[in-house]
């Protein structure tokens, strides 16, 4: 009796130290993810280690019921980013084959492993609620100009280097992004919450739900950032308009189209970045010219601004712009490895909007949540650097919690003795 106590203490203890190494990581993400310890190893990455660590034993539940579609996914993605660098090998190889394959890979691994069952799920998306709404507090407030939220934000890293553009936003006060490191960092995370309020919304439109959607999208709406508003819009359009056709879901569509476009309006205002004119065009130009120049082969370790700099001269575009990145995620992982890329990108969606489909008719809420998410982030980090394939490693902890939640809601449904429909949606 006695050992079955100290069993079960122990894997409550093991239970908690999962929980509270998982809110570390969020924290770490969300606040410190372009900080490194001791210049090398991001914040988040020590918490990640740690909880692959803590669930170690439950490799056996990876191997038994994730995706196998997943695994083919990476390894896809390995031989593409591989055949790249044999080809114009660089210092770049231990880094993306690191950063952009056996890290994603490892938030997989840990965040299924973690979710495992509906109480997990709530705990996932508390622990994204609670640690993103206190950064779009401080966003908020950043956004009407309080003085406190500024200085909140200076603890994480603030120097005298007038260069450094974090400096200059936080000294210009032109850009608020809560306590995330930059206010494009912040932009993709309230991606994640917008669309979490928005869902809710949609699953049982009540004035609490409502409201706390208004907060969701005038939290993203304050860090002045006009791809992620509009990737929201379409995605939320997309959604209402698409899922079940009516005349009176087009005209919500279209009022919330005129509301959010009075919004821009404002941005524009507002918005004082030095990028307000035709550079990204004449980036996105020259960034197909080199795509074009290494159609199969792509880049590889070489340094592709190199290249498109060439191109932007070309087109007589500002000095300051020539050393850019052509500031989107897709053509940047295209001009880094070449037209084979596009196999593991459509495959990703593929596997991504197969998985979801069973969350339409079990749970509604998560299925309008991933459906939101996913039209709007990739709209987003269409006018970005930063992307699944490029570094941004908090896609794939969405992403992994998918996985989690389908095989959940397929586990109940078999257990329920509903075969039928569990053996349509593998």
């Amino acid at each position: 009796m006695s050992y079955i106590y100290i069993l079960n203490k122990k894997i409550m203890n093991l239970k908690l130290l999962n929980r509270i190494n998982f809110a570390a990581l969020i924290a770490a993400y969300f606040y410190f993810s372009y900080l490194k310890i001791y210049h090398t190893v991001p914040y988040h990455v020590f918490f990640l280690a740690t909880g692959i660590i803590i669930n170690i034993a439950r490799y056996n539940y990876m191997v038994r019921y994730l995706d196998k579609r997943v695994i083919l996914l990476f390894i896809l993605l390995f031989f593409v980013v591989g055949k790249t660098y044999l080809i114009y090998p660089g210092e770049g190889v231990i880094r993306d084959l690191f950063g952009n394959i056996l890290i994603n890979l490892s938030i997989v691994y840990y965040v299924f492993t973690l979710v495992r069952n509906e109480k997990d799920m709530v705990f996932f998306e508390n622990t994204i609620i609670y640690i993103a709404s206190l950064s779009m507090l401080v966003a908020i407030f950043q956004f009407f100009n309080f003085d406190f939220a500024w200085e909140i934000r200076k603890f994480i890293n603030f120097n005298d280097d007038l260069n450094d553009p974090i400096t200059n936003q936080l000294i210009e006060r032109n850009r608020p992004g809560g306590l995330a490191y930059y206010a494009i960092t912040y932009s993709y995370q309230m991606l994640i919450l917008a669309s979490i309020f928005i869902a809710k919304y949609f699953e049982n439109p009540t004035f609490k739900n409502t409201i706390w959607a208004i907060f969701g999208v005038f939290g993203l709406f304050v860090c002045l950032t006009r791809s992620s508003m509009l990737g929201l819009i379409i995605a939320v359009v997309a959604f209402i308009v698409f899922r079940n056709f009516s005349l009176k879901r087009l005209l919500i569509a279209i009022v919330l189209i005129v509301i959010l476009g009075i919004g821009f309006v404002i941005q524009e205002t507002r918005d004082i970045s030095s990028v307000n004119n035709l550079v990204r065009y004449y980036l996105f130009l020259s960034g197909i010219d080199v795509f074009m120049d290494f159609i199969i082969s792509g880049v590889g370790g070489q340094n592709y601004i190199e290249y498109t700099s060439k191109y932007m001269e070309n087109y007589n575009a500002p000095t300051w712009s020539v050393n850019q990145g052509v500031h989107n995620a897709f053509l940047t992982v295209l001009i880094k490895h070449g037209v084979f890329m596009l196999i593991p990108i459509f495959y990703l969606y593929y596997i991504y909007f197969r998985n979801i489909r069973l969350l339409k008719f079990v749970d509604f809420r998560l299925y309008a949540f991933f459906y939101v998410y996913m039209i709007s982030y990739t709209f987003h980090s269409f006018f970005h650097n930063a992307g699944m394939f490029n570094k941004d490693q908090l896609f794939w902890i969405i992403f992994a919690y998918m996985l989690a939640v389908k095989h959940i809601h397929k586990n109940k449904l078999y257990n329920l003795g509903i075969k039928k429909k569990y053996a349509s949606y593998r």
